[in-house]
């Protein structure tokens, strides 16, 4: 049923093509015929329909307000709701005063009475540098914390000075979506295609990739 599967990707999360388009509500299946990458994608699906991908295959838009996680049911494009019955969950991360994580609404919920600890939008500073000037900008915009790693990447910091990486935020909210599919298919996933903006291809690529050591994915492809 799940026919997903033989289009997506490994676990270092290397895409770059659209996924998803619930604005536009244009079908998954669609969109990829419609991608200027055509040709690679071809080349993916036939390379892992021989590796014999096994197993539920989920597709996951990571967005920088929003994310939402979906599977193929038949030609379809199924769109799955999470706990509180949206299609979207908030890319939002918070850790409250006894330490407990929240991810999506509830995290959202809580933002104005704990700002300092409530991380959002932090997909913006993945694989950036704390010197880079979009950091700059958004350290002037932003709620949290931003400081600097010892590599020299931009980090978040709660008022507790617990630092996190923007892609330990990104694997949490990867996580949720992980979650909200396995609720829906009653079944463990362990495969995912996972979104990616096109700017991502000129920055680091480990910055992005760094989000996979925690999410518990084999991602087998990834979309702009």
């Amino acid at each position: 049923m799940l026919l997903l599967g033989g289009i997506i990707g490994r676990k270092t999360l290397e895409c770059t093509h659209v996924v998803f388009d619930l604005t536009g509500k244009r079908e998954f299946s669609t969109l990829l015929k419609k991608s200027s990458s055509v040709a690679a994608w071809r080349d993916i699906h036939a390379r892992h329909k021989s590796e014999g991908v096994k197993g539920a295959v989920i597709g996951i838009d990571l967005g920088t307000t929003n994310s939402c996680v979906a599977v193929m049911e038949g030609k379809q494009a199924k769109v799955i709701e999470n706990a509180e019955g949206s299609r979207t969950t908030p890319s939002v991360v918070a850790f409250s005063k006894d330490g407990e994580r929240l991810v999506g609404m509830p995290a959202k919920r809580q933002a104005v009475t704990n700002s300092a600890n409530t991380f959002y939008a932090t997909k913006r500073l993945i694989g950036r540098r704390f010197t880079d000037s979009e950091v700059k900008k958004d350290m002037k915009t932003l709620s949290y914390k931003i400081v600097k790693a010892s590599n020299g990447d931009a980090w978040v910091e709660g008022s507790d000075s617990k630092m996190y990486s923007p892609s330990q935020i990104g694997a949490f909210v990867l996580m949720k979506m992980k979650e909200t599919a396995e609720a829906y298919l009653g079944t463990p996933v362990k495969n995912a295609v996972v979104t990616v903006p096109a700017y991502f291809k000129r920055l680091p690529e480990t910055g992005y990739k760094g989000c996979r050591t925690d999410c518990w994915f084999e991602c087998i492809a990834s979309y702009k």
